[in-house]
């Protein structure tokens, strides 16, 4: 009794044969032969699987994060083409508090940088019950609006070390969660190989209560939730 081969099966199970050999395989099925049975049975399993998974659609998470994974693994480039360092535009820690007030909780730090032709804002979020805080971005080209900036890669890093990465989405829009330490850069990397670095500040409050100027010292304490900043009040 002839036996039909693995390939033969694998196409019979995709009902890609036709004519007088799918008659003679099925003949050959019908007379009873039990190993050529658990060969079809096989073939069917996996096509049935392949099917399930033709269908399947990923989450927008599933596929950013996969993204991210893959991006970061890229080999580094030891000198990136162009760096641009950014320059502060915005703090609101350095807004002034209105007249007559006397305290305010600092919860939320906004930040606007410079970098070439490129913004970035950036959001310094406290997290509940956590020293950990959120950093929140966003890059932009501030003289093409459409240039899509998505999945490059972003990193945090501390004396030359990683402590927290990710990539933008199709907005340009990051976000990371770490412990804010002195020392701290932010970095982006574009894909035409210009990369933003950012200084990430953090202002001070002098012994007697003013807000200093912005220093490269980050000072959680001053982030988090339920710490009270002391301001002038008139008379």
């Amino acid at each position: 009794m002839r036996h039909f081969t693995p390939e033969e099966w694998a196409d019979f199970a995709r009902r890609v044969v036709e004519g007088e050999l799918r008659t003679a395989m099925q003949n050959h099925l019908d007379s009873g032969c039990k190993p050529c049975e658990a060969m079809l049975n096989l073939w069917e399993r996996v096509h049935r699987i392949a099917r399930r998974e033709l269908a399947y659609e990923p989450s927008a998470s599933a596929v950013r994060h996969s993204k991210a994974t893959f991006a970061l693994q890229r080999q580094p480039e030891t000198h990136p083409k162009r760096a641009e360092i950014a320059k502060l535009l915005f703090d609101s820690f350095l807004q002034p508090q209105l007249a007559g007030v006397r305290s305010g909780e600092v919860t939320v730090r906004q930040l606007l940088y410079a970098a070439g032709d490129y913004h970035i804002d950036i959001r310094i979020e406290p997290q509940e019950d956590s020293e950990k805080v959120a950093l929140i971005g966003q890059v932009l080209n501030a003289d093409d609006v459409d240039q899509r900036l998505d999945d490059s890669p972003v990193a945090l890093l501390q004396a030359g070390r990683v402590r927290a990465e990710t990539v933008t989405n199709c907005l340009g829009e990051f976000r990371l969660e770490c412990d804010l330490e002195s020392g701290l850069q932010l970095r982006v990397k574009l894909h035409h190989g210009t990369e933003l670095r950012v200084p990430v500040l953090e202002p001070t409050l002098s012994e007697d209560g003013n807000m200093s100027e912005p220093s490269e010292s980050i000072e959680i304490k001053h982030l988090l939730p339920g710490r009270k900043k002391r301001t002038r009040t008139k008379g």
